[in-house]
């Protein structure tokens, strides 16, 4: 919408923002009929594969996405407050993700860039980005372990042009790559770690309790 997200223009609430960029009645997901929730959800997805003692959870959103330049200082930075100043935005200080990460030795990073969202100094926007992240056990006379990323330099990530990304969206019927990943950001988390029994994932429900979650 070329609206600056720091701005006074910008929505004040998330439930604003859901009204003016989504059409949702009063930012209230339920005002929408179940159709139109479908369609809606299919903008994030959580998938599992593997097997039930040693699944992989994959998290995809359809989003603004990152550059092998921006990933370092969002997704795969700590304590960081590039959210303090938009209002709309859930979370403050980048430490939603890196919960997770102590519950999968490896998590594969996926981003690509909305093309409105690029940037001209940014060469790499246009690009498809990644990194693995590692859990690694303490060093020396470190008392816990740390994490690395795959990176090639300090400040950027590798990255890679292409025409399209065919990514398994977790499609029931097919099981097949049926849609191009043109943008937004896949994260798979390998042999997570959960007890079987507290992993019950329904493909036809999962995307509304994202989206309720979003809501709130």
């Amino acid at each position: 919408r070329g609206i600056d997200p720091e701005s006074s223009d910008a929505p004040k609430t998330s439930k604003d923002a859901l009204e003016r960029f989504y059409g949702i009645p009063n930012g209230d997901i339920s005002e929408l009929s179940p159709s139109e929730r479908t369609q809606l959800a299919n903008n994030i997805k959580l998938i599992r594969t593997g097997t039930k003692s040693n699944p992989n959870l994959i998290i995809l959103d359809k989003g603004t996405g990152q550059s092998a330049r921006t990933m370092p200082d969002t997704i795969l930075s700590l304590a960081s407050d590039n959210k303090k100043r938009i209002l709309f935005a859930q979370g403050l200080y980048n430490q939603g993700g890196s919960a997770t990460l102590p519950y999968s030795g490896l998590t594969l990073i996926v981003s690509k860039q909305h093309s409105a969202a690029i940037k001209a100094d940014d060469p790499s926007a246009n690009k498809y980005c990644f990194t693995i992240v590692r859990l690694e056990p303490p060093r020396g006379n470190d008392r816990i372990e740390r994490y690395s990323y795959l990176a090639m330099t300090a400040d950027e990530l590798f990255s890679f042009s292409s025409e399209e990304l065919m990514i398994d969206f977790g499609s029931k019927q097919t099981r097949k790559y049926d849609e191009n990943f043109s943008h937004g950001t896949f994260i798979k988390m390998f042999d997570y770690k959960i007890k079987p029994k507290r992993l019950r994932i329904n493909n036809s429900i999962i995307s509304k309790i994202i989206i309720w979650k979003l809501t709130q």
